[in-house]
Formats: C-alpha cells, structure tokens, sequence
C-alpha cells in the first residue's frame, strides 16, 4: 500500500470503518465527519477532505460503497 501524508489518520479511520460497518451502514459524508475526527485526534491539522481524497482512501482499502435499500 502506498504511503499517505496523512497515514496516522487513515490508520486509525479504517480500524473505525472495519468496526462500525458491523453495525451500520457507512456514507460518503459519514466517512467525512469521521475523518475530521480523527484528523484532529491524531494532530493532522492541515487535512482536508475532498471527494478526490475519499476516492483514493477507498482504492487504498478496497471500500465499496453499495446503495443500502
């Protein structure tokens, strides 16, 4: 897996998503609060969510996001 600015932060948002896709479904802008969250958390206060950055975290993680009827 290639290496990210903001490493730390995908770490520890992907250990979340891993864990709460158990027990709900998990949006673009949900994934975007978290990021946030964990961005602060972990002291990257430069990070800035962008769709293009969301796309490339789901290549790096193999995410697909499926429309939950």
């Amino acid at each position: 897996m290639r290496t990210t600015p903001y490493e730390e932060m995908e770490k520890v948002l992907f250990l979340w998503f891993r864990r709460a896709r158990n027990n709900f479904p998990i949006s673009g802008p949900v994934l975007e609060e978290k990021a946030k969250e964990m961005a602060l958390h972990v002291g990257t206060e430069d990070f800035r969510f962008s769709d293009s950055w969301l796309s490339s975290f789901k290549k790096r993680h193999g995410l697909v996001f499926k429309i939950v009827q």
